[in-house]
């Protein structure tokens, strides 16, 4: 099978089922590239996700298979806890952290996965441990008191109000839309796997991103993430931009611990920067 880059778009949103039942599932995406940093779209992939407790690597809790395909974009969209397995869900001790998603991928299509890295999972699965620990608060509560200022309370959405039912109401706040500034052209792109990184200490790379083909007559706002097949979830800095202009900017990543790094760290691990540029 030929070398894939896997580049994590986002895990969030946790999946309720309804109130006073347990959380089922969140969300996961990823954007699935070739050795050649180029988009696989509308291709049949397997996919595998294992979470891992404790450390990268340590005893798997839970692994699910998904045969899926990407889209125009090359994305695939999951929910983590719906796949293929034998395991069960709702048995992670979420509180007994912490976790690590790794992903693997089989880019024909069938059960031949090759790992592509490991990442860290933070706010979601604490989100369903947060849950959890509110049920079991509420189990603890006692109501058979005759104090109806503290009876327990439930919702009803209407429009723009959460209506109470004692007949109180809340009214939702309408939605505060960003300001753009009027800047409204949109660019991006993304360079190419582990290549043009430069020394910047014992400790940095650094790589000048080069956007003039986006034709922008002034400096657009940047925003960046890193990319790569494998360690890419240990660097920081990236979404640092440096000396910005309408045809580029500069990008220094190090590691979490701030240990050696050197360009050709930068090619094992094909690390590359995504960028998206807004102007006028």
């Amino acid at each position: 099978m030929k070398k894939l880059l896997l580049s994590l778009v986002a895990i969030a949103t946790i999946s309720l089922n309804s109130f006073g039942q347990s959380p089922e599932a969140f969300k996961y995406q990823a954007v699935i590239r070739d050795a050649g940093n180029l988009i696989l779209d509308n291709q049949a992939v397997g996919m595998r996700l294992s979470i891992q407790q404790g450390v990268i690597g340590g005893m798997a809790v839970y692994t699910e298979t998904f045969a899926i395909t990407t889209n125009a974009y090359g994305l695939v969209n999951l929910e983590i806890g719906t796949g293929t397995t034998t395991d069960d869900f709702t048995l992670i001790d979420w509180a007994n952290g912490p976790y690590f998603i790794e992903t693997a991928v089989d880019a024909a299509g069938g059960t031949s996965y090759a790992v592509m890295g490991t990442s860290q999972l933070l706010s979601v699965p604490y989100a369903l441990h947060a849950k959890t620990a509110e049920f079991v608060t509420n189990d603890l509560v006692n109501d058979a008191d005759s104090d109806s200022t503290n009876e327990i309370q439930s919702l009803m959405i209407s429009g723009d109000t959460i209506v109470l039912s004692d007949g109180g109401s809340i009214l939702v706040p309408a939605p505060v839309l960003n300001d753009t500034g009027g800047k409204s052209q949109i660019c991006s792109g993304s360079t190419t796997a582990g290549a043009d990184w430069l020394v910047w200490g014992t400790t940095a790379l650094v790589m000048n991103v080069n956007t003039s083909g986006c034709g922008f007559t002034s400096t657009p706002k940047y925003f960046t993430s890193v990319g790569g097949a494998g360690s890419h979830f240990e660097l920081v800095g990236a979404s640092a931009i440096y000396s910005p202009t309408p045809t580029g900017f500069t990008i220094y990543i190090r590691k979490n611990d701030e240990s050696l790094l050197t360009p050709a760290d930068a090619v094992s691990g094909g690390w590359f920067i995504n960028w998206q540029a807004v102007g006028n």
